[in-house]
């Protein structure tokens, strides 16, 4: 089936592995860059 709009969503991170979520604030914040 192919898509013509990509689905995009939003939802917030209220907890996770301490370990990951370093991980993906060390992702954001590179890409930032």
């Amino acid at each position: 089936h192919p898509y013509e709009v990509p689905e995009v969503i939003q939802v917030p991170i209220q907890a996770g592995l301490p370990a990951y979520l370093t991980w993906v604030q060390t992702s954001v914040e590179l890409a930032k860059a």
